[in-house]
């Protein structure tokens, strides 16, 4: 009877060593994107769309009386 030997395929694979630069390189350029997208988008969402009203600081409350009626 002959003797069959399987060998198992190689696991020394090349192109598994960059998968985790790939990953880093992936994560990084989201963190960039959400830094240079997400910070304005949410400075516009914390700022209220009101209108401004503005008060002086001093208000000129000098009346003029008629002093032509003669009473």
């Amino acid at each position: 009877m002959a003797t069959i030997v399987n060998n198992p395929a190689p696991t020394n694979d090349q192109s598994n060593s960059l998968m985790p630069l790939v990953y880093l390189g992936v994560f990084i350029a989201l963190i960039v994107f959400a830094i240079y997208f997400g910070l304005p988008v949410l400075r516009r969402a914390t700022t209220p769309n009101q209108t401004q009203i503005t008060v002086p600081d001093k208000i000129d409350v000098n009346v003029s009386t008629d002093q032509g009626s003669g009473n």
